[in-house]
């Protein structure tokens, strides 16, 4: 696995964009994200926090997506299963995003701007070719096994968490389906205007690593 100074830096970015498209949303008050909304479900039935439950299904994911979806773990997967959360508590504590009150203008832009921050932060970490995170992972999987398009396979994957959460009870808003329905073709969109095809990028995993030792 070849290290470079860019690359790392381009993962950096596509995390720290990550992060910050997920306070975003949260603070947009339209209701949580659909992996947000799955992971609070499944705390409220188990009793876990939410915490805990998310970096454990970050696992669970990865083993789906390795074993099921022949996707690989690299650098870029461990630093979004470890990295984002960070950064998440770090521009919270800033306080740069405004707190959105009520459904108002200013909510539906704020959670507009999750969905393209979130497009930009799939571009640049995951086109640093050190692997995809649990969840993008999992989309990207699906859409090489079954040969559809990223956007069909994000939006499903979106929609799939949506209602699960949803049935185990968890509180949504028109901001939980808005992301479900609209991520993924947000994302195709943007990934066109930056001529980027995710299933064409060339990754570099800890495998290579071992077979080079």
């Amino acid at each position: 696995m070849k290290i470079t100074a860019v690359r790392v830096l381009r993962v950096t970015l596509g995390l720290f964009l990550y992060a910050l498209s997920i306070v975003l949303s949260i603070n947009s008050n339209l209701g949580m994200a659909p992996w947000e909304l799955f992971h609070s479900g499944i705390a409220q039935k188990t009793g876990f926090s939410l915490g805990q439950v998310t970096v454990f299904f970050s696992f669970v994911i990865v083993a789906i997506d390795f074993f099921l979806l022949q996707q690989k773990i690299g650098l870029g997967t461990l630093l979004n299963m470890v990295g984002v959360g960070t950064m998440v508590d770090v521009i919270n504590k800033t306080g740069i995003i405004p707190v959105q009150v009520g459904m108002s203008l200013f909510s539906f832009i704020q959670h507009f701007l999750c969905m393209v921050c979130v497009s930009f932060a799939i571009y640049f970490y995951v086109g640093a070719g050190y692997g995809a995170g649990p969840r993008d992972g999992l989309f990207i999987g699906i859409s090489k096994k079954f040969n559809i398009s990223t956007k069909v396979a994000k939006t499903v994957t979106e929609i799939f968490a949506f209602a699960i959460g949803a049935l185990l009870g968890a509180h949504f808003g028109i901001g939980t389906a808005i992301f479900a329905f609209l991520s993924g073709p947000i994302l195709q969109q943007i990934n066109k205007i930056l001529k980027f095809d995710l299933n064409s990028v060339k990754h570099e995993y800890f495998d290579d690593l071992i077979r080079k030792a």
